[in-house]
């Protein structure tokens, strides 16, 4: 029989390439990666704070500045993001979804919710408590790796 660390490292495999599969399908769009989704997700939050900044988003995301950049780029092109100087310094760039970007992302959080959702209603609050904190340790560790 596996031992518990092959068992929770066949579930982080599986689950990951799963849940991967899974929003590059609901994302239905042909030009976009789930990456790049993700990427439009933390430009919404962030612009919603006034903080939509390269730097912001790099930080957010955990990539370099380069990274970032190259992507941004990418995304501009393809019509998700748009680039606005700042008012009070216009030296500050900030980026923010257009509205294409808005449907893509849209697709993406519904997604999110209608997997939530769905492991949720099968699971008693007891259970349901028990895998939140669960997470929320695992969150922790991995937050700690980087």
């Amino acid at each position: 029989m596996a031992d518990n660390r092959e068992i929770i490292n066949g579930f982080f495999v599986r689950i990951f390439n799963k849940i991967l599969a899974l929003e590059e399908h609901a994302i239905d769009e042909s030009d976009i990666s789930v990456n790049e989704i993700h990427i439009i997700e933390a430009v919404a939050e962030l612009a919603q704070c006034g903080e939509s900044t390269m730097k912001n988003i790099a930080k957010r995301l955990n990539l370099s500045a380069g990274a970032t950049s190259v992507a941004v780029n990418t995304l501009v092109n393809k019509g998700y993001l748009r680039r606005e100087n700042g008012l009070e310094d216009r030296r500050k760039i900030f980026i923010f979804i257009t509205e294409k970007a808005q449907k893509a992302e849209k697709k993406h959080r519904d997604f999110h919710a209608d997997m939530i959702h769905s492991i949720a209603t099968r699971l008693n609050d007891e259970e349901l408590d028990t895998l939140s904190k669960s997470l929320i340790s695992l969150e922790e560790f991995f937050g700690g790796l980087m």
